[in-house]
């Protein structure tokens, strides 16, 4: 009896013990099982802590490469104010304006960058750099502000010359006026010359004291040659390279004004002011361009060249920065063809050709010139029937000569006989600086 419960006490103990394994090795197993889910689960969130910090990495990288002081914008979009610890629109800009951003710290958080010349951000997802700066046209700043200013809506919208909208801000502006042209006023904003179309009010304003012109002279050369290698018939229409050049160099170091034909109408419609150094260069006939047009570029001079286009091909000059180009006839510079009416006429062909004639030869030599607005008379010939050949097809202004030192032009001068001071090629430098400093 006792063997039988010794042995069952043994069997027992024996199972007890197996159990007490069973139990343990479960145990091991559970806690393995935990084990790896906690490695699990660690390595998890730190593959997902490397995925985000990759991402965020991705992002910054991203950002940095996209960020340029000097962008253009690559579509429509927005402008932004920071308010309140958001960005908020603030105004829109349009596709290819170019832009310059402040540099600021970068994080994966930045996407909105400072605009330079604006109270305002912009996505940087929003444009692309560029390598250079973008050179704004300056011109404008040439000019001489009204003593008047523009009040702006709000929004102000700021339109380019071409009428086309570009920038919209959600705010109004008290701006100078620097152009008054109809319906609309130039005005700065962003170093850029934009206009406004829609006014609050336009109000007195002291914002220059600088003189400004009454009249405009303007200049009339014809062929700048080299005395060396080039032969001109006479001295009234010949002028040696040196004196052009020299009296380019005068007008570049006594910082003068030298406008444009499009400016130069401006002016005479009393829309623009200018200072006291200022006067217009015209060349006609166009002989011997490879001589005056590089010297006009050298000195940065802005110069009108008339050209007889059945005689003259510019093409090779038409990307000139400071020569203009417009019509001297087609092929009318022919003298001696009619009676003369004054006495320095020389009988020039457009006094007495066919009206219909004219007009064909006028298309002609603007359709050779890829378009012209202005003219000079052959051998400063002309009559009524001239004139209103040159209206009919278009022309704004047409120039005549002035064998004397009265070459001025105002807002009451007729348009269609432009007064110009003729320089011969045996005028002493000394001459034509007093032509330039007579007083209006």
């Amino acid at each position: 009896m006792i063997d039988n419960y010794d042995a069952l006490r043994y069997d027992l103990i024996k199972r007890g013990g197996l159990m007490k394994k069973k139990i343990a090795i479960g145990m091991c197993v559970v806690i393995l099982c935990v084990a790896g889910v906690f490695v699990v689960n660690s390595l998890s969130s730190k593959a997902k802590e490397d995925q985000e910090r990759a991402e965020q990495e991705k992002t910054l990288q991203e950002i940095i490469s996209r960020f340029s002081y000097n962008v253009i914008t690559n579509k429509e979009t927005f402008l932004y104010t920071f308010e309140n610890g958001a960005y908020q629109k603030c105004g829109t800009i349009q596709e290819g304006y170019p832009l310059e951003l402040v540099n600021e710290p970068i994080d994966v958080d930045t996407q909105y960058f400072k605009v330079k010349n604006f109270d305002a951000y912009i996505n940087i997802y929003d444009v692309d750099g560029v390598s250079k700066k973008f050179e704004k046209d300056q011109r404008y700043t040439r000019y001489v502000m009204f003593n008047e200013n523009v009040k702006t809506p709000t929004p102000t919208q700021f339109y380019n010359e071409d009428d086309e909208l570009v920038l919209t801000l959600d705010t109004s502006f008290d701006l100078p006026i620097i152009i008054k042209e109809d319906g609309k006023y130039g005005v700065a904003y962003d170093d850029t010359l934009f206009y406004v179309k829609e006014v609050e009010s336009v109000y007195p304003s002291d914002n220059t004291t600088i003189e400004t012109r009454k009249t405009i002279r303007t200049f009339t050369y014809h062929t700048v040659y080299d005395p060396e290698t080039q032969t001109c018939a006479s001295v009234e229409i010949c002028h040696p390279i040196e004196q052009f050049e020299s009296h380019l160099q005068y007008l570049r170091d006594e910082d003068f004004l030298t406008l444009t034909m499009e400016e130069l109408e401006l002016f005479l419609d009393s829309k623009i002011q200018i200072p006291r150094k200022t006067v217009a260069l015209t060349l006609d006939d166009g002989i011997y361009l490879e001589n005056s047009v590089p010297l006009v570029e050298k000195y940065g001079m802005n110069a009108t060249f008339f050209i007889i286009t059945s005689k003259v091909d510019v093409s090779e000059y038409m990307d000139s920065k400071y020569a203009r180009f417009e019509s001297h006839s087609d092929d009318m510079h022919n003298n001696y063809k009619c009676p003369k009416n004054t006495t320095y006429s020389q009988g020039g062909q457009m006094l007495c050709e066919p009206y219909d004639s004219m007009i064909a030869d006028l298309k002609l030599s603007q359709e050779k010139l890829q378009g012209s607005n202005y003219y000079a008379y052959p051998f400063f010939d002309f009559n009524d029937r001239a004139k209103a050949a040159l209206k009919d097809a278009g022309f704004h202004l047409a120039f005549i000569g002035q064998y004397t030192s009265n070459g001025y032009s105002d807002k009451n001068t007729d348009k269609m006989l432009i007064r110009r001071t003729t320089i011969f090629g045996n005028y002493p430098i000394e001459m034509f600086m007093d032509f330039c400093t007579d007083n209006d």
